[in-house]
């Protein structure tokens, strides 16, 4: 829910606009509902800066978008798995300072070209109790945690430690994609293709910044017939087709790590028919 927005423009050209806004939003607190024993979270808060230029060029057959933005949150809420018990708590501050950069682009003949990157610096800022899993065997402990050591041979170690300068999760410091688009009309119908491939640096799941997500190319590819009554449709389609492996999510279990894979290489046709 949104609690203050402040924003400003200036159109420099009918086609060349520049903006700059301002808002606080916050998100209400939570309770851990599998045990009545722990303190709710608190609110989350932010504060959200961006300037930006949109523009449209060439007889607007070209567009681009160029975005700076800052974010500072406070008492973001995370989610550990503690014992048996995934809780909510608090992290204190955290910042994030990026920049976007999207195109689109009618190359003519029914050839459109799109594509976005985004690099992120997202980290804590203050975050002093942290929960760090850490393999064992634990011989000794690291700068910045407590806890006990652990001389058993696999599994994880418990332990609290600063995180203050761990980056957030799932915030690639790097992120891009691409997508090529062509159609053509015959007297049979139109034929549609599409590529599309989504690029990640990589990123981590937890604070403790251990638990990571490697880099991927995430390419997908369909081909789609439509008749000439615009009634009928059909799509060969395939995802994953670099055949990444890209996890849903990973978290630090009772003394072992927990990954759900996320899809895997997919093919498929789709069948349509407009009734109405």
């Amino acid at each position: 829910m949104l609690s203050a927005v402040v924003a400003i423009d200036h159109r420099f050209t009918p086609d060349i606009m520049a903006y700059a806004s301002y808002v606080r939003g916050f998100r209400s607190g939570s309770f851990t509902t599998t045990a009545l024993n722990i303190p709710p979270a608190d609110p989350e808060t932010v504060d959200a800066y961006e300037a930006g230029l949109k523009a449209q060029l060439w007889d607007r057959r070209l567009r681009v978008n160029l975005t700076g933005f800052v974010y500072d949150y406070r008492d973001i809420q995370l989610r550990a798995l503690r014992g048996t018990i995934v809780d909510v708590f608090n992290a204190a501050r955290a910042r994030i300072h990026g920049g976007e950069a999207e195109i689109e682009a009618a190359l003519g003949g029914g050839l459109r070209l799109s594509g976005g990157l985004q690099l992120l610096d997202a980290r804590y800022r203050d975050f002093p109790n942290g929960v760090a899993n850490v393999p064992s065997p634990l011989a000794v402990i690291p700068t910045g945690c407590v806890g006990p050591r652990s001389a058993v041979n696999g599994g994880t170690a418990r332990l609290a430690c600063d995180l203050s300068g761990n980056r957030m999760v799932k915030a690639p410091t790097l992120s891009a994609n691409v997508a090529i688009d062509y159609e053509r009309q015959f007297a049979w119908g139109s034929i549609a293709l599409s590529v599309q491939d989504s690029y990640s640096r990589g990123y981590y799941f937890e604070p403790d910044n251990i638990l990571r997500q490697p880099a991927y190319h995430w390419v997908d590819a369909s081909i789609r017939w439509r008749s000439t009554d615009q009634r009928w449709t059909a799509t060969l389609w395939g995802t994953n087709l670099a055949k990444e492996r890209v996890y849903d999510s990973a978290l630090t279990g009772a003394g072992s790590y927990i990954y759900r894979p996320g899809s895997p290489v997919g093919y498929g046709v789709t069948l349509g028919l407009a009734l109405f």
